[in-house]
């Protein structure tokens, strides 16, 4: 009888790890149609100063081949950033796949990371 107790609450103890992860995942934007050098949700910078980073990195991505792409969120939502980074990258197919040659920058403003 203790052995079904206690695989009960072990059952119950992996379920609930498994769906409160499930509850901090915050979803990846969709690709703008449009490439961007810049995704500033966050709205951590002005206007002037996105535009002058957007041409600096598509300069750079222009005379190097290498893509560099700058994102600010406001939240990880508890999202480990280097995977939540790495799968942005992914999604976005940053670089030339040929190349490996793309580069995500992520900041996180409530979170004061960037990765």
């Amino acid at each position: 009888m203790k052995s079904i107790h206690r695989l009960f609450l072990y059952t119950i103890l992996v379920l609930f790890c498994f769906v409160s992860n499930g509850f901090s995942q915050i979803e990846i934007p969709e690709k703008p149609s449009k490439e961007m050098a810049v995704y500033d949700g966050a709205d951590l910078l002005k206007d002037n100063e996105e535009v002058q980073l957007r041409k600096k990195l598509e300069t750079y991505a222009d005379t190097t081949s290498t893509q560099i792409v700058v994102a600010t969120i406001n939240s990880l939502n508890g999202e480990y950033i280097g995977t939540y980074a790495a799968e942005w990258g992914q999604k976005w197919c940053i670089g030339q796949k040929e190349e490996d040659n793309g580069l995500l920058i992520l900041i996180s403003k409530t979170d004061s990371k960037i990765w």
